[in-house]
């Protein structure tokens, strides 16, 4: 097996977390297919850092399979079969968009406990308003 620099590990997984598909960084590196798949789940050179979480594994291997289908049957025959992974990803909100409500939420539930703190600052001010009146 061939050895990578931290540099060239770091590159590959970096390379492959940007969509390029493993054949194409095997042939470019000059190693096979499942040495670039172990470089990029971490199985070797985990020391190095940098690889990806499983979930995108999932999604990275899932359009690996959809690219070699399409390269298979030729780009005008082919018939997508639905894949939950990539479903799954086209539903997802962008990052913004999820930031966004999350803020929108705290400063709502912040506001809320302002209302209440509030609240009670009157009802207190009333019954020391109240008493100082009974003492009168």
């Amino acid at each position: 097996m061939r050895k990578f620099s931290q540099s060239e590990i770091l590159e590959i997984r970096s390379k492959r977390a940007a969509g390029q598909t493993q054949p194409a960084l095997a042939l470019e590196y000059g190693c096979s297919v499942n040495t670039i798949r172990s470089i990029e789940k971490g199985l070797s050179y985990r020391e190095v850092g940098g690889f990806a979480a499983p979930a995108e594994h999932e999604a990275l291997e899932s359009q690996d399979r959809f690219l070699a289908m399409i390269a298979k049957q030729g780009a005008q025959h082919f018939e997508p079969t639905p894949d939950p992974t990539l479903a799954i990803l086209a539903r997802a909100e962008p990052l913004e968009v999820s930031m966004r409500r999350a803020q929108e939420r705290d400063a709502l539930e912040h506001a809320e406990r302002m209302q209440g703190i509030k609240q009670l600052r009157s009802e207190i001010q009333s019954e020391e308003h109240t008493d100082e009146q009974s003492q009168s």
